[in-house]
């Protein structure tokens, strides 16, 4: 090799020299890694690919197209022992699929102990058409929820 070249494959013996290319590829690496943190600790949202997994939610009200969803999660809180919450709607013509789906936060160092609490969170979908006489179905659970009847005030 000459002084003041970088070595070429040949003098690596077909592998790639390390060099400028190996440490981008290494800081790059490095700065996705960051980013994902960020993103995770800062309630940002959640890749396409992310781990996921169904919850069960426990009742609906509609407001206008949309259906705002109540269950019971993780506090919404930032850093690995919080999650983000997305719903998604299938609709027909007798039924509107709902599925909740929770997405845990990233943890930069691997399993984290983190306490036992839930709290009650909600998440919304915007539905094509309106909901009208159509039953809600949980898509965790595939059963139809009903939804509570408003209350009114008994006079004495």
């Amino acid at each position: 090799m000459t002084p003041g070249r970088s070595p070429s494959r040949a003098d690596t013996g077909g592998r790639p020299a390390p060099g400028r290319s190996t440490r981008r590829r290494g800081l790059l690496a490095a700065a996705t890694t960051v980013l994902a943190l960020v993103a995770a600790c800062s309630g940002g949202s959640p890749p396409q690919d992310a781990p996921s997994r169904l919850r069960p939610f426990d009742s609906y009200r509609v407001q206008g197209l949309q259906v705002v969803v109540s269950f019971s999660g993780v506090p919404d809180r930032p850093g690995p022992c919080g999650a983000d919450y997305r719903a998604q709607a299938s609709e027909t013509v007798d039924r509107v699929y709902i599925r909740v789906r929770e997405y845990p936060h990233a943890s930069p160092a691997g399993e984290v102990a983190c306490p036992a609490i839930a709290q009650v969170r909600t998440t919304s979908v915007t539905l094509a058409q309106p909901l009208g006489s159509r039953a809600v179905v949980d898509g965790a659970t595939g059963e139809i929820v009903l939804q509570p009847r408003p209350t009114t005030p008994t006079s004495p």
